[in-house]
């Protein structure tokens, strides 16, 4: 298999993306997929809860009975009206 890039004769470039990125990418192919795996799977429980608890909310929004009594409405109906 060729190589994916061009290489030097210090591999200056490589050096400092270990350096840079090393402590916080895995060293393994699969152990990256893995952890990308895990962040996508985070991603979706998180989105999907929120989307759940955003429904719960709007529809008890929606079927939340009004607080005020209906004769409270009456008399300011007939109070408007005079």
């Amino acid at each position: 298999m060729p190589a994916t890039r061009w290489s030097s004769h210090k591999d200056i470039a490589a050096k400092a993306l270990r350096k840079l990125a090393g402590p916080h990418v895995p060293a393994s192919l699969t152990k990256l997929e893995r952890a990308v795996k895990r962040a996508h799977s985070a991603y979706d429980k998180a989105e999907t809860a929120a989307r759940e608890q955003h429904r719960a909310e709007r529809q008890a929004a929606e079927t939340e009975p009004d607080e005020r009594p209906v004769d409270d409405e009456l008399d300011e109906d007939l109070a408007d009206a005079t």
